[in-house]
């Protein structure tokens, strides 16, 4: 508790005949409350600081200069706080309630994603938080508040996100991130963006990351995704169409491929085309090429017009190319991917029976409804000696296992 670290801080200085205003034991107890080794080896530092003067008074100013010392220097020594970061880093949950607290002064318990046993704390047994008013938490002291804080910051966060595949998270993150200066949007943000899509559990949702990627890392004011599928003649959005204002598919959720329209130029032509231009804002589209084959679909970007040095829009230009021939392998592997479970759904349908039997006296019915293309359940019926029937009920446990 606070008067109990407070009392050990005055127990260390009063062994060395050191005495301290108030105003610095208040800023003592406020940084290290709770940590019995961090307040040793604080007042350690105070102790000598003040040795090497006339005067033994520990001032305010002297423990506000020994905190940010440790700060700078040895809070990265501090093995406490390692093994409590080497926790949270590897919970995402974890790490997700130390940015609340980091946010708020204090979080109620229901508000955390801590798990419902009473039994099990991951979040207290972190070493950082302490819990009071019953069902409060909040971080210890101000060390620990000031080095989490320095080191979760927006990159960081993102990155740990990303490996725990909270992608969306990770690139709210990430774009904070580049939103605050970082230019290192290329090592960090795009691979994310690219992984994101390859996880995607369809279309719709690669479609979204793909949109997220080009407005973070480009400023893309909008776009829209369109895609050819085998046997069909004509372009189809996925997602949300938010063009209207620019794209000369309109609202339309299809376009015909031999339709004088931007997307289907582009399309066709294989090259990116730039469209109509409004006050603020150009309209360009762009075919998703996979290499050795024809372009799986097109992306409609709305950008601000810039007044950039051509050199600058070049790069840029290449930048924006480079992540687009990566999310465009990641797409195709998405659209093919759900193909292939579309066509293992078709087969496995096909392994059910046609209907129930008819049985006099007996009204039988069945229904199959997988959550996905695909399901781990299955049912029959089977004739039996003697006119019975017999009725078969399966559920595969284990599916997406290797």
């Amino acid at each position: 508790s606070e008067s109990e670290s407070e009392t050990l801080i005055l127990d260390f200085l009063r062994q060395d005949g050191i005495s301290a205003t108030k105003p610095a034991i208040q800023k003592l107890v406020s940084a290290t409350s709770g940590d019995v080794y961090l307040i040793r080896q604080i007042s350690q530092h105070c102790l000598e600081r003040v040795r090497v003067r006339p005067s033994s008074r520990l001032r305010s100013r002297d423990v506000d200069l020994i905190i940010n010392r440790f700060l700078r220097k040895e809070v990265f020594q501090y093995a406490p706080l390692l093994e409590a970061i080497r926790l949270i880093e590897e919970d995402p949950d974890l790490l997700q309630g130390i940015l609340l607290l980091l946010a708020e002064e204090s979080v109620p318990r229901s508000a955390l994603p801590l798990p419902l046993s009473p039994d099990l704390d991951p979040l207290y047994l972190t070493g950082v938080v302490e819990i009071f008013e019953q069902d409060r938490y909040r971080l210890q002291n101000l060390i620990y508040h000031q080095f989490l804080r320095q080191h979760f910051s927006p990159d960081r966060v993102g990155r740990v996100l990303a490996m725990a595949g909270r992608w969306e998270s990770a690139i709210d993150y990430l774009e904070t991130s580049i939103q605050q200066g970082s230019q290192d949007f290329s090592s960090d943000l795009l691979p994310a963006t690219i992984n994101s899509i390859y996880a995607s559990q369809d279309l719709s949702q690669a479609a979204h990351f793909l949109r997220r990627g080009l407005s973070a890392a480009f400023g893309v004011v909008d776009s829209q995704i369109w895609l050819r599928f085998p046997q069909m003649d004509h372009l189809r959005s996925i997602g949300t169409v938010d063009l209207s204002r620019g794209s000369e598919g309109g609202n339309d959720q299809e376009i015909p491929i031999s339709a004088d329209l931007l997307e289907a130029r582009a399309y066709r032509t294989q090259v990116p085309i730039r469209g109509q231009e409004d006050e603020d804002n150009v309209l360009r589209a762009i075919p998703l090429m996979v290499p050795g084959s024809q372009p799986i679909g097109v992306v409609t970007i709305s950008e601000q017009l810039a007044n950039q040095p051509q050199v600058d829009l070049r790069e840029r230009d290449l930048q924006i190319t480079g992540f687009l021939n990566q999310a465009t392998r990641a797409l195709n592997a998405v659209k093919l991917r759900r193909q292939e479970l579309t066509l293992a759904g078709r087969v496995q349908a096909s392994l059910l029976p046609d209907g129930p039997p008819v049985i006099p006296g007996w009204q039988i019915a069945a229904t199959w409804k997988p959550a996905r293309e695909t399901s781990g359940d299955f049912y029959d019926f089977v004739p039996l000696p003697k006119g019975r029937i017999g009725i078969v009920v399966a559920d595969v446990k284990g599916e997406f296992r290797p």
